[in-house]
């Protein structure tokens, strides 16, 4: 009756990052159904003991309960995710705190939402906003909420094709970064 959505982008590249990727999907294996808030708290001091160097994870946290389609969530530095409403109203999902293993000791908070039949959820990395196209303009979180909005009554797989299409099209289908997306529909 639950389920757990987890979205994150290690600073940096290569080696180093993806061990420190790895190490937060072990790490958030056994937590991954506790409250968002605790599980960043422990992931947090995890990732601090083992990586050192100052480096960091930008993390979104979320459990669903598919009963009463509450969300509840904790954001760990990450882009905030976005509900879009069924009157394609939007709302940012930015309560949380600080990025995961730059600090020692961090309290984070999380907070609450309802879903509303029809609603959509929809989380991504800094890859999809800061692809540029060859005059150097990214395609941006505003341009990015418009889209949201306007194709808020889109299927999960429709708004993540015609999300994903638009920005390959900004940048001239050449991204500098990982861009990752997930849209979630509640039915």
């Amino acid at each position: 009756g639950k389920l757990a959505l987890c979205i994150a982008d290690v600073a940096g590249k290569g080696l180093p990052a993806a061990l420190l990727m790895a190490n937060l999907q072990a790490a958030l294996r056994p937590r991954v159904f506790s409250e968002p808030a605790e599980a960043c708290t422990q992931l947090n001091r995890v990732l601090h003991d083992d990586s050192g160097s100052g480096r960091f994870v930008s993390m979104f946290h979320a459990v669903l309960d598919e009963a009463s389609k509450t969300l509840t969530y904790c954001n760990a530095g990450h882009l905030p995710a976005v509900v879009v409403h069924r009157n394609g109203t939007i709302e940012r999902l930015a309560r949380g705190g600080a990025v995961l293993g730059y600090f020692q000791e961090w309290t984070f908070e999380q907070s609450s939402t309802v879903l509303e039949e029809g609603s959509r959820l929809v989380l991504f990395t800094d890859g999809v906003v800061d692809a540029t196209n060859a005059s150097e303009e990214e395609f941006g979180e505003e341009r990015l909420m418009q889209f949201i909005a306007d194709h808020h009554a889109d299927t999960a797989e429709e708004m993540k094709n015609a999300i994903l299409g638009a920005v390959m099209e900004h940048c001239g289908g050449r991204s500098h970064d990982d861009a990752t997306l997930l849209v979630v529909a509640v039915e």
